[in-house]
């Protein structure tokens, strides 16, 4: 899918609320804190201790880190970093807000050492998604959380054109599953009005909406690809 020029997201708005990366309950980015991150890290742990990867002393490159969840953000689709430089790198919660993700895995293939990983999450571009991210998460005014624009649905990549992506790098996926929030999710969802009315803050509403892994990649999806050791593909 090729992105419109027209489109626009407020990536601004990370550095605007970057007072509150580690504030426990003032901002919206206690979303990423508290929802996502804590699945993120159990999914790279779990992997890195499957594979036996003594993990002490790796080179490691947090694209877009933010305030270091999972470190400076680095900006833009160019990694200014020479070949064959980090045994792995982490792009969680990026490539949805960059204009030329191909570009982005490109350039993580291309630092990545010959046997390195890359660990992603992202966004899929379904009506699930736009329903939950777009209109209730952004628009709908009794429920949005984030100020406009923070997302673009266009921008959200479907699993199979990030598998594409990732193999035109040199590199191979090889585990992929979906994130989504509990059970709970539609039964909590008359909450969020007290969220906007200031009766509910954001680590209580995480708690809510507490997400897992899932076989289901219709919203999110996690997963890590292989750099193969050179002269194997």
């Amino acid at each position: 899918m090729k992105r419109s020029k027209r489109s626009f997201i407020d990536n601004d708005f990370y550095d605007r609320e970057a007072a509150y990366w580690w504030s426990d309950s003032e901002s919206p980015l206690a979303i990423i804190r508290y929802m996502m991150n804590p699945i993120r890290f159990a999914y790279v742990i779990r992997q890195l201790v499957e594979l036996s990867y003594d993990y002490r002393s790796r080179r490691v490159l947090d694209i877009g880190c933010g305030g270091g969840f999972l470190t400076e953000e680095i900006a833009g689709e160019e990694l200014s970093f020479a070949d064959n430089s980090f045994d792995m790198v982490f792009c969680l919660d990026v490539l949805e807000h960059v204009r030329d993700y191909r570009a982005v895995v490109s350039e993580i293939s291309r630092v990545l050492v010959p046997g390195g990983f890359c660990f992603f999450e992202t966004v899929n571009r379904t009506i699930l998604s736009y329903l939950v991210v777009i209109f209730f998460m952004q628009e709908f005014p009794l429920t949005r959380v984030m100020p406009a624009h923070v997302h673009d649905w266009s921008y959200f990549i479907k699993p199979g054109e990030l598998t594409r992506a990732i193999r035109a790098g040199g590199m191979r996926v090889e585990d992929m599953r979906g994130v989504l929030p509990g059970l709970s999710f539609v039964y909590n969802l008359p909450r969020l009005p007290r969220l906007v009315a200031d009766t509910i803050n954001f680590r209580d509403l995480c708690n809510l909406f507490r997400c897992h892994e899932s076989i289901f990649k219709n919203l999110c999806y996690v997963g890590y690809a292989l750099k193969p050791p050179t002269g194997r593909r």
